[in-house]
């Protein structure tokens, strides 16, 4: 991970760095013990000289408890620092106290943690940079006792155990995987074993163990929770080796199937080698292959996938099947899947790569000029607004084939950007014949007087290969013109795997004034 965090504290956090360095964490600012105010308050400060990306508060209640010092101590330093510094996102940890004291079972009026929760949560709504770490679930998954050990705080000023310090390191990179869309796109799963227990082929659809009791349950929960995925926007996909009119007749008329055979928008069941398959999805969704979870319950056919294509993610298969709801939820959601946010297009993302599909199966019949022709295409962009940020900033970490610049913006940079005279942010939303894709990419614009310089570009995968995007720099144009720009500039930044991206400008019309530098009188 190419951020950079800083750490502060009312106690000694330093041994939080290692564990975040072995998280992927390029550099990680500590301050001094008990120097969080001083650092948040002076513009001179390490702090402020480090301007990282992301910086971790974790005050602990019973140091910050025993002056009872007001919420506002706190808030108060958060904002200054968020009117003085320019892009860090500020990750506020809630308090969690010790679960014992001399009150015992009396009931307390005031519950202390709940209202520093409560005012810590409405302060972190009201901005963009600002996120609660929601520590309490951490503390509830796994326990005080395993959190934190307090012989260290005697040796050391420090409060955590060394688990409670890998734990914490593992929550803020989820989270800010989740900030920053760094997230898979497609569950790819096994059947036999895995969707249900027992082999088809074998027990027959009566012997397969899927039930609301016992070990059936185990496999109907987990059902449960891929179809919950699946109306989050993450994209389902099967592969098994078994014979598909028997499979297909499972899906249809086992009495406790949660999943049907139309949830899958790629089914791959045949006798072929799994690596050719979850390749021929990757190919079939026109996704990279980094954009693929493989879960499978066979450690051989793990290893040979991990081995054949490694860039498909394919966590361990839990030995202990009744820990297989708790392994979906930490190993494979939380891991790989794990959102801040969902769009009205992330919902609708199964029946996109079907209607995608199908433009497919029309393309190969006819010749491109008739099929481009037939889809009727309309396309619009628009101004962004505040309600469409979050999808601006998503299409930027996520498209990888038609991103421009290779620039990738989190929600509290658009939202500063929509913010600033010095910019211009616009939507570009597709349909045709065969439905609406909603927005499917984005123009971010610096405005220098009468110079427009396109900063990104983006179009999402599913909008490529129809010419789209050069209606999309005409109608961007018109809008430039509207502000009395009367030149564009723009540059491609050559990667790995935007060349669909390479020639836009070029084939549009611009001139091009140096190498992947262009230009354009309007």
């Amino acid at each position: 991970m190419n951020k950079t965090i800083a750490l502060l504290s009312n106690i000694n956090i330093a041994p939080l760095q290692n564990a975040l360095q072995t998280e992927g964490f390029s550099e990680v600012y500590v301050a001094g013990y008990n120097q969080w105010q001083s650092e948040l308050l002076n513009p001179g400060s390490g702090l402020y000289t480090a301007s990282p990306d992301y910086l971790f508060l974790y005050l602990h209640p019973g140091e910050w408890l025993k002056g009872s010092q007001p919420i506002g101590e706190i808030t108060t330093s958060i904002g200054f620092f968020l009117e003085n510094s320019l892009n860090t996102t500020v990750l506020v940890c809630e308090m969690v106290s010790y679960p014992l004291s001399t009150s015992t079972y009396i009931e307390s009026k005031t519950d202390t943690d709940y209202t520093f929760r409560r005012e810590l949560m409405e302060f972190c709504s009201q901005s963009k940079r600002t996120r609660l770490v929601r520590f309490s679930e951490l503390v509830i998954l796994h326990g005080y006792k395993t959190i934190f050990d307090e012989k260290y705080w005697y040796l050391g000023r420090m409060k955590f155990s060394l688990e409670g310090y890998r734990l914490m390191a593992q929550e803020l990179r989820r989270l800010i995987n989740a900030l920053e869309g760094t997230i898979r796109k497609v569950l790819v799963l096994d059947l036999d074993n895995t969707l249900w227990g027992g082999v088809l082929g074998e027990d027959g659809l009566a012997g397969i163990q899927l039930s609301s009791e016992g070990k059936g349950l185990i496999y109907k929960e987990f059902q449960q929770i891929c179809k919950d995925l699946l109306s989050s926007g993450v994209v389902l996909s099967v592969c098994s080796k078994n014979n598909e009119e028997e499979v297909r007749a499972a899906f249809a008329t086992h009495p406790d199937m949660v999943l049907h055979w139309d949830d899958f928008t790629a089914q791959r069941v045949n006798w072929l080698p799994k690596h050719e398959n979850l390749q021929s999805i990757a190919n079939e969704l026109n996704l990279g292959l980094d954009s693929l979870v493989f879960i499978d319950d066979s450690a051989a056919e793990r290893e040979l996938v991990s081995r054949s294509l490694p860039l498909v993610a394919v966590p361990e298969f839990p030995a202990d099947i009744t820990q297989l709801k708790h392994w979906l939820y930490d190993k494979v959601i939380y891991t790989y899947f794990a959102r801040t946010t969902i769009t009205s297009e992330d919902k609708g993302k199964a029946a996109q790569y079907k209607r995608n599909a199908f433009r497919e199966q029309e393309r190969s019949q006819i010749s491109f000029e008739a099929f481009i022709q037939g889809l009727n295409i309309r396309v619009n962009v628009e101004p962004a607004t505040e309600h469409t940020l979050a999808r601006i900033a998503q299409l930027t970490q996520k498209t990888n084939q038609f991103n421009t610049s290779l620039k990738r913006y989190n929600e509290a940079e658009t939202v500063e950007m929509y913010k600033s005279d010095n910019w211009k942010l616009y939507t570009c939303s597709y349909r045709d014949k065969f439905g609406d894709e909603g927005i499917v990419g984005a123009f971010l614009v610096r405005i220098k007087k009468q110079e427009a310089c396109i900063d990104n570009f983006v179009v999402s995968c599913r909008a490529l290969g129809r010419k789209a995007e050069y209606t999309l720099l005409k109608q961007l144009v018109g809008h430039l013109r509207e502000l009395d720009c009367t030149l564009i500039s723009a540059q491609y930044t050559p990667g790995d795997r935007n060349s669909p991206a390479a020639g836009v400008y070029k084939i549009y019309g611009f001139d091009e004034v140096a190498p992947n530098e262009y230009k354009l009188q309007i």
